[in-house]
């Protein structure tokens, strides 16, 4: 990555909301619920060999990144989506994994650093709770790095916590709903 690439340009980022931070921090919220789990479903198309979701996911990928100020994502998903192929070098995956990684975590400590009023927290709390929700009453499964999520972004009890880990492991969904609720 070159030097003068930012992992993420907050003041460009501004700009593109004409200086509403509020406006910024929700939409960067979105971004992070969305590409959280980005690396499962990356090895799932690869393992699928399902290059052309994998080339639009990483294209859009790169619209977004650039709109929002990530200049190194940007940059790298630029040669990234070009190199796709079911053959791609695993160290070239896991560079680019690692750099989302990196601006995920830089956007929520920006979200962090910026909330004035905590705004952010919540928004992300009641996403991830009705995604959690939804995926209950859906009988979807919910792997353990979706657990441990929802477990980080729920605002819960550490005994309610306990109680919806235990529902869910037991496939007791009716239950987890009403510890949700």
């Amino acid at each position: 990555m070159d030097a003068n690439t930012h992992i993420f340009n907050s003041e460009f980022a501004l700009r593109q909301f004409n200086g509403s931070c509020p406006l910024l921090i929700k939409i960067l919220n979105k971004f992070v619920l969305e590409y959280l789990n980005f690396n499962e479903k990356f090895t799932e198309l690869m393992l699928q060999g399902d290059i052309d979701t994998l080339q639009r996911d990483i294209h859009t990928l790169k619209g977004i990144s650039g709109n929002l100020g990530m200049e190194a994502l940007h940059h790298a998903s630029k040669g990234f989506e070009s190199k796709l192929t079911v053959n791609l070098e695993e160290q070239l995956i896991v560079e680019y994994l690692e750099l989302l990684s990196t601006t995920l975590t830089t956007i929520t400590g920006f979200i962090s650093n910026n909330s004035n009023n905590s705004d952010s927290k919540p928004a992300i709390e009641s996403d991830s709770k009705q995604v959690l929700i939804t995926a209950l009453k859906r009988n979807e499964f919910i792997s353990d790095v979706k657990m441990q999520k929802f477990m980080q972004e729920l605002d819960l009890a550490p005994d309610v916590k306990n109680a919806l880990k235990n529902s869910i492991d037991d496939f007791d969904y009716g239950r987890a709903l009403q510890l949700l609720q």
